[in-house]
């Protein structure tokens, strides 16, 4: 799905239901080649299981963006991710600390 915000679009990508070492290969290719067509924002709204190689996902996307002076941007993120994350110390290298942080002020 594509957006259109102040004339740029971008893209949505959807991580779905697991992210978790059995979907990260494929879903780092999807990543990968949706990042090099231009600015996407991740939905991970529907995510129910995801383990540390998904978060590791995560965190690598997030620095390969960083690298390129983009940030990593979420739509929605699942109250399974963020636990994950948080329970491996990966919220902020994920992305997840703004999402976090507002979490905890609801």
């Amino acid at each position: 799905m594509s957006v259109t915000a102040n004339d740029v679009s971008v893209s949505v990508f959807a991580l779905g239901s697991s992210l978790s070492i059995r979907e990260a290969a494929q879903l780092r290719v999807g990543l990968l080649a949706a990042i090099e067509a231009g600015p996407v924002v991740l939905d991970a709204s529907q995510v129910e299981r995801a383990d540390s190689a998904g978060c590791q996902l995560l965190v690598s996307l997030a620095r390969s963006l960083a690298i390129r002076g983009e940030t990593l941007t979420y739509s929605g993120v699942s109250a399974t991710l963020t636990e994950v994350a948080r329970t491996l110390g990966l919220t902020q290298a994920c992305g997840l600390s703004l999402v976090d942080e507002l979490a905890h002020d609801a």
